[in-house]
């Protein structure tokens, strides 16, 4: 296997942006954009997707007030919908990166201008910091 590196974009969220705005240029159309990686979390095996850089929706979404499928009002329930994005693309794209996209169809997503790192916690917050 020959000695390769693959770089992370520099500001993931600009490039996220800047392949939203290209798309809707040529197309029309707002394609929703997130940018992946592999993660892996102290507490389980294994790695999952996760999104470092998102452009053209919301990327978490505050269910707070909402109700759940038996009626009873949500209180603390913010789902972080670019990473859910990411772990479904990497099912498609596979973990070796020889498929560089997917496309995912059929998911309602909330308008919104922030990026991925939205969904990061503070440091004061974050136990494992």
């Amino acid at each position: 296997m020959p000695d390769q590196v693959t770089l992370l974009p520099v500001d993931p969220d600009e490039s996220a942006q800047r392949l939203h705005d290209g798309l809707h240029a040529m197309t029309g159309a707002a394609v929703a954009i997130v940018i992946s990686d592999s993660f892996g979390r102290p507490f389980r095996r294994g790695t999952v997707g996760v999104a470092i850089g998102a452009a053209g929706f919301a990327p978490v979404v505050e269910h707070a007030g909402r109700l759940d499928d038996a009626g009873r009002e949500l209180h603390a329930t913010r789902v972080h919908m670019a990473d859910q994005l990411a772990s479904a693309a990497e099912l498609a794209m596979g973990p070796y990166g020889g498929v560089p996209a997917a496309l995912i169809r059929g998911v309602v997503l909330e308008p919104g201008s922030e990026g991925a790192t939205e969904g990061v916690i503070d440091r004061d917050k974050d136990l494992f910091a």
